[in-house]
């Protein structure tokens, strides 16, 4: 009973550190967690088997090896997905989409929360409390990373105007994430333009 209870301590808790290590990386931190949760407890089992079925002793030696195992092989599965995750780029699900919440700076109320969304022809803003703004190509001149933001150059009239967006922080926790981010938001845009 115990046994079992301190088996499914470890699975959540593990599942628990691959959350964070994935959220803090800029993905989607309960899709690793549910990983962690099945290949853990498939290594659980799958080691149980190897390790019950391969001999009757269970005295000195043998019996050390064989707790070691039980409780070391199913820890490696979440080290293996950390790593796995610190290598895949932040941005990596980002060059697919086609929409993203976004904070657009100076704006004059408190939150500058905003939809940026590509279209064929060009860019809409979809702020909560104003009106669709609709950029088209055309007026864009320049759509690029700059440090954590995303600037996008266009013209009203004969005026350039900057627009400067910054994802929240709440998801993308590092710099690093969020700088990755604004690239591939940049990539997509100038891919379609």
């Amino acid at each position: 009973m115990f046994g079992l209870v301190g088996l499914g301590i470890v699975v959540f808790a593990s599942a628990g550190f691959v959350f964070h290590m994935a959220e803090q990386r800029g993905h989607n931190g309960v899709l690793w967690a549910i990983l962690s949760v099945l290949f853990t407890v498939l290594a659980m089992i799958v080691t149980s088997i190897i390790v019950v079925g391969s001999d009757t002793s269970w005295s000195g030696p043998a019996l050390f090896v064989k707790v070691i195992a039980l409780v070391v092989v199913p820890m490696v599965v979440p080290l293996g997905l950390v790593s796995l995750s610190a290598r895949i780029p932040a941005g990596s699900a980002t060059t697919h989409k086609s929409a993203w919440s976004l904070s657009l700076l100076g704006e004059r109320d408190s939150s500058g929360a905003c939809v940026l969304r590509l279209l064929n022809d060009g860019l809409v803003i979809e702020r909560e409390h104003a009106q669709r703004q609709v950029l088209s190509f055309e007026q864009i001149h320049e759509v690029a990373g700059d440090g954590e933001c995303l600037r996008v150059m266009w013209t009203e009239d004969v005026d350039e105007r900057p627009l400067l967006f910054i994802p929240p922080s709440d998801k993308y926790r590092t710099r690093e994430i969020r700088v990755r981010f604004v690239n591939a938001i940049a990539e997509r845009i100038n891919a379609r333009r």
